[in-house]
């Protein structure tokens, strides 16, 4: 009688999300061995999604802490997504980590790309797989889900948007570690700085209606985009907070 073989590579998670932990769990291709989280956003329900699966959870601090945790684990393959330590190149020399992105490695490298996708007007964003190399947001990509925005999508929207790409995404990095998939090196890209206040600073006298919709969304599950008036910085978090300021039914347009 012929037995059947698990043939499920294992894996560490490197990110501080439960949701990813569930899906990495429901995984058939990956069999999830251990989380690695940052210690400051280590939380109760993550303490509780990791012990319902029976994984150890450790929580680092920084770059040494996580050389140590890692090599300790003597684990090959690790996926990694919303993780904020950048990776030793010790570390990258002995594990395959392979990193999802919420944003287009062409256009928005960097710590903020759904922020920028908003912002800048995007009509697409994707999430990206790739195997990290020394560079950030550099390496081999692995695959890529297109999704496409919306007048009202927010960088939190997009997020969720592009989080249901990753199940299929990690049948593509099953069939690459089996070698029945090629990556492609990554070679260029638009590396983006952090978002600050300019960037989401609304000028009423020469923004168009397309461009204070993006600052607005970019914002709205933040403190808001700014407004300058009379010298104070007024927050707006949605159309209506703006129409407050300047008494405009502008928004209909957009």
């Amino acid at each position: 009688m012929a037995h059947s073989v698990d043939d499920r590579i294992s894996i560490v998670y490197i990110g501080n999300l439960p949701d990813m932990i569930r899906i990495l769990t429901d995984s058939k291709k990956f069999m999830i061995k251990a989380v690695v989280c940052e210690s400051k956003k280590r939380t109760l329900e993550l303490e509780d999604v990791a012990q319902k699966a029976n994984l150890s959870l450790f929580d680092v601090k920084n770059k040494a802490e996580l050389e140590s945790v890692l090599i300790k684990e003597n684990i090959s393959v690790a996926v990694m997504y919303d993780f904020g330590i950048i990776i030793p190149q010790t570390v990258i020399e002995q594990i395959n980590i392979f990193n999802f992105h919420p944003g287009s490695l062409r256009t928005n490298r960097g710590s903020s790309p759904l922020n920028w996708a908003v912002l800048l007007g995007e009509k697409t964003t994707e999430m990206s797989l790739h195997k990290i190399s020394a560079e950030i947001d550099m390496g081999e990509l692995v695959s890529t889900s297109v999704c496409y925005l919306e007048y009202k999508d927010t960088p939190g929207t997009l997020r969720k948007k592009l989080e249901q790409r990753i199940p299929d995404m990690l049948t593509d990095l099953y069939e690459y570690l089996k070698g029945n998939r090629h990556g492609k090196l990554i070679e260029e890209g638009i590396y983006r700085r952090r978002i600050e206040e300019k960037d989401y600073t609304i000028n009423p006298e020469t923004d168009t209606l397309l461009q204070v919709n993006a600052k607005i969304h970019s914002q709205a599950e933040y403190k808001g985009a700014i407004v300058e008036c009379n010298g104070e910085k007024i927050y707006i978090k949605c159309w209506g907070d703006f129409e407050k300021v300047f008494g405009s039914n502008d928004a209909a347009v957009i």
